[in-house]
């Protein structure tokens, strides 16, 4: 309005006018930003699914996490849910509560930003909204989602605790009645998060980085399911311990050096985490360069292809290379037994040098998209050896017996199943590998 009152003055105002025009004009060329442009660095979402057994860590997360709180370069933002059987407070809640975290503050009802009820944590489109809302209402320059839980790699089946679990008269663990399993919402009926709900949840969101507070969560496969989810993924090789990441040391960290980018914060990620345990737990933690994962992936590929060439020629050379390859988790229940079934994959293509030609060939590109897809990797000296944790696991069943009776495959490693499908298993030949092989070695 101001303008065309002006244009209707003179012609001295006219020229005021269109010089003030061009100003702002330019202005608003060189500027790369709109005027309501974030003028934070970061904004940091944690899912924060606490309801399961996990409760009293997660208060004890969030404790660390309000050590620190927000700047206005950083924002804390998180969504959690509790379930009241595991930790009481006072007031005492059960609710989901988002909240923009500040220095020294307890997460109750009142000093959420919202409290949003009983939310499903197990579910993908749960996930979203709370991105979408965080994005809008605290935007910012770069994003880091974590997913704060039990984990499971590419099942992304949330494990519950050893005391969780009973053993079946046929060996296998059987969940009890009361505990189910990941982003285990107990009070939704045990509803989890696979990777392919986040995978379909938040494709195409390029985030600067994903990170996973949670267990067996670093493999290809699911690096691969989040390739256009993010841009860097932090997650585990291994088993991580209930207190999990700390919170106020890579978080001060941050807020010291706000302009960090998403490679950076993974980096620090990974070094918090080893300055935290060490050589003193089982440990292993990986910033994983995302836009790698197709290669890495198109490279397994090609292996699993001259493996099952060289079944046929060599069987005992590829079992004794995978007999010589420790699984994570091992012996998680105290029973003597195994149950997950993933193994380093560069360690694992490390024992491949002495095969055919080709297959050391292919073996040793594996290894070298392996190396470039890993920003940072930290492992304990428990986790190395055989264990080799150079980054990435895959998964690899010793033989078909143990994959028949893996309790948490679900059919995720059949190219036919429908049921929330791992895109790596359908678009490449590692799983086609893997079943020749178990039909070499049934026992």
């Amino acid at each position: 309005m101001r303008t065309i009152r002006l244009l209707q003055s003179s012609k001295k105002t006219i020229t005021l006018a269109l010089v003030l025009s061009s100003w702002l004009l330019a202005s608003a060329r060189c500027a790369e930003a709109p005027a309501n442009s974030p003028t934070a660095e970061w904004t940091v979402m944690i899912f924060l699914n606490a309801d399961n057994n996990l409760e009293a860590d997660a208060l004890k997360n969030f404790s660390d996490i309000a050590k620190i709180g927000s700047t206005d370069k950083v924002n804390i933002v998180v969504q959690f849910d509790r379930n009241g059987r595991y930790a009481v407070t006072n007031p005492q809640w059960t609710q989901t509560l988002r909240l923009l975290v500040k220095k020294g503050m307890t997460p109750t009802p009142a000093t959420a930003v919202e409290d949003i009820g009983e939310a499903d944590m197990g579910d993908g489109a749960v996930l979203k909204a709370f991105v979408d809302w965080a994005k809008a209402k605290y935007p910012a320059r770069h994003y880091f989602l974590e997913i704060w839980d039990h984990g499971q790699g590419w099942r992304v089946m949330m494990r519950s605790a050893i005391d969780e679990f009973r053993t079946a008269e046929q060996g296998q663990p059987e969940r009890s009645a009361t505990f189910r399993s990941v982003s285990v919402d107990d009070t939704n009926n045990g509803n989890q998060l696979y990777n392919r709900k986040i995978q379909d949840a938040l494709s195409g969101y390029h985030l600067d980085l994903i990170g996973f507070d949670a267990c067996l969560m670093s493999m290809i496969e699911t690096a691969y399911a989040l390739r256009n989810v993010a841009h860097v993924m932090v997650g585990s090789e291994e088993e991580e311990p209930g207190e999990g990441w700390k919170y106020d040391d890579w978080l001060n960290r941050l807020e010291a050096n706000p302009s960090m980018d998403g490679a950076a914060l993974g980096s620090l990620l990974v070094d918090s985490y080893r300055k935290r345990y060490g050589d003193n737990d089982a440990t292993t933690l990986s910033a994983i360069d995302l836009s790698k994962a197709e290669d890495v992936a198109s490279a397994v590929s090609v292996l699993g292809d001259q493996l099952g060439n060289e079944l046929n020629k060599n069987s005992n050379g590829v079992v004794q290379a995978r007999t010589k390859c420790s699984v994570y988790a091992p012996n998680p229940f105290g029973d003597g037994k195994d149950y997950f079934q993933h193994i380093d994959l560069g360690y694992f293509c490390d024992q491949l040098r002495g095969l055919d030609p080709e297959v050391k060939d292919a073996a040793s590109k594996v290894r070298s998209k392996v190396k470039e897809c890993v920003l940072a990797n930290y492992a304990s000296k428990q986790r190395m050896g055989s264990f080799g944790s150079t980054g990435l696991a895959i998964y690899f069943p010793k033989s078909g017996a143990i994959y028949k009776k893996d309790p948490y495959q679900e059919n995720g490693y059949e190219k036919d199943n429908q049921r929330f499908p791992v895109e790596f298993v359908q678009r490449f030949h590692w799983a086609d590998f893997l079943h020749e092989y178990f039909a070499k070695v049934p026992n």
